[in-house]
């Protein structure tokens, strides 16, 4: 029988989608995430770091529209920053952090980041927009984090 590590609380099948604005909050969800795909400053058994090592910003994409197709359509991305952890050889494009950093000094340098990113075209709707709305989802399981720019929505 094996002994019970870190590891066996990371979750199979993990998918992280938070939409909110502000920085306190920036760092509940970054703590969160962190805390679910188990990256923490060290690994007791091992005593090795895994936290984020690498991050790339994405241009903006284009929305794709194939009326004969309409499966292939593409919706809009906004610049997006990605927090990359690197066990192994870096992805081409990736640049290297200073230092590893982890769940409050991710959302620390998420949130310097939102403050210069490019915001995508404001909603059009009945009230008030905010710039500082951001989106958190890790696209690849366990090894990134994408933070895009979003606008806060007030209604009326």
């Amino acid at each position: 029988m094996s002994s019970a590590t870190d590891l066996d609380v990371i979750m199979s099948n993990l998918h992280i989608d938070i939409t909110c604005a502000g920085h306190q909050q920036l760092v509940i969800a970054m703590n969160f995430a962190c805390s679910v795909m188990g990256i923490r400053e060290k690994f007791p058994s091992s005593g090795k770091f895994a936290g984020f090592t690498h991050f790339v910003v994405r241009p903006a994409l284009e929305a794709i529209r194939i009326e004969q197709q309409p499966w292939m359509n593409k919706r809009a991305r906004p610049q997006r920053l990605v927090l990359v952890r690197c066990f192994g050889a870096p992805e081409p494009g990736t640049e290297k952090l200073p230092f590893t950093i982890y769940g409050e000094g991710a959302a620390f340098f998420a949130w310097q980041w939102l403050r210069e990113a490019t915001f995508p075209k404001q909603p059009d709707h009945d009230g008030d927009n905010v710039r500082d709305g951001w989106r958190l989802l890790n696209c690849d399981g366990y090894s990134t984090l994408t933070i895009e720019p979003t606008w806060r929505e007030i209604g009326k």
